[in-house]
């Protein structure tokens, strides 16, 4: 198991053997950026975005992540363009606070969407 932390430069990430658990902040400095690829590797993987203020949607490629968890920090809608995202399994807005909104497109069918606490999907 790996704890990973993106960083603010374009980062290419490879999970281990393991469940793996990767960070990232979309904010005024972001870490969830332009050209990521982040690929998850063996295990169940999860990538917890922190989104603290409405940023443009980073085009980011997701493969083998099977855990996105979307916390959000402000109330406001944040857009997602998940067309290069493949093996996510559960897509979670999670503990976001009240009136915000998390948007996603491009979200293959067998990905379930989970709601929890005050946010909307």
């Amino acid at each position: 198991m790996q704890g990973i932390t993106l960083t603010t430069s374009v980062d290419t990430i490879q999970g281990g053997s393991g469940n793996d658990t990767i960070t990232a902040l979309q904010a005024t400095t972001a870490t969830f950026t332009i050209g990521d690829n982040i690929i998850g590797g063996a295990g169940t993987d999860t990538l917890n975005i922190l989104n603290t203020t409405a940023t443009a949607s980073a085009v980011v490629s997701i493969d083998g992540v099977e855990n996105i968890n979307v916390r959000m920090l402000q109330a406001d809608t944040q857009a997602f363009d998940a067309t290069d995202w493949s093996g996510v399994a559960v897509l979670s807005n999670a503990s976001s606070i009240a009136d915000s909104t998390l948007s996603v497109s491009g979200l293959t069918i067998a990905t379930t969407i989970n709601v929890n606490d005050e946010s909307n999907v």
